[in-house]
């Protein structure tokens, strides 16, 4: 977990998200951050999940709802195709978006920083380098 300026990053480095443990580390971290009382902006980056439970697919929901209630947002990044094709077929990808969905209300390639309220810049280092 990262932050970036207003917004919290999860990267996960397990390749599933599949035991109950990943699923509840991540769930507790980032119900924390929903519960600061900020409107949370919240990103998971997906690059190295090869496989996903219905448990973390639900944690997404239930969170995606939770941090809409609190005027804030969370993108999902970087899904690879066997993780995109999950979120595909349980429609989450018209919730979330998709990588190469440029607009409206889809989620970028890579994260855009948030435009912040005073107009200022906002800069987002480099994504790391893919593992080999």
């Amino acid at each position: 977990m990262e932050h970036v300026g207003d917004a919290t990053v999860f990267r996960f480095r397990r390749r599933s998200v599949f035991d109950e443990q990943s699923v509840n580390w991540f769930g507790e971290n980032a119900f924390r951050v929903a519960d600061t009382g900020a409107p949370p902006q919240i990103v998971f980056d997906f690059r190295n999940v090869t496989l996903v439970s219905s448990a973390c697919l639900g944690k997404l929901l239930t969170l995606h709802r939770k941090v809409q209630a609190g005027g804030g947002w969370l993108k999902v990044i970087n899904l690879r195709p066997e993780v995109a094709e999950v979120f595909r077929i349980t429609r989450l990808d018209r919730l979330f978006g998709s990588d190469d969905d440029e607009g409206g209300s889809g989620v970028p390639a890579r994260v855009r920083p948030p435009t912040p309220s005073d107009r200022g810049a906002v800069a987002l280092p480099p994504p790391p380098p893919e593992p080999e």
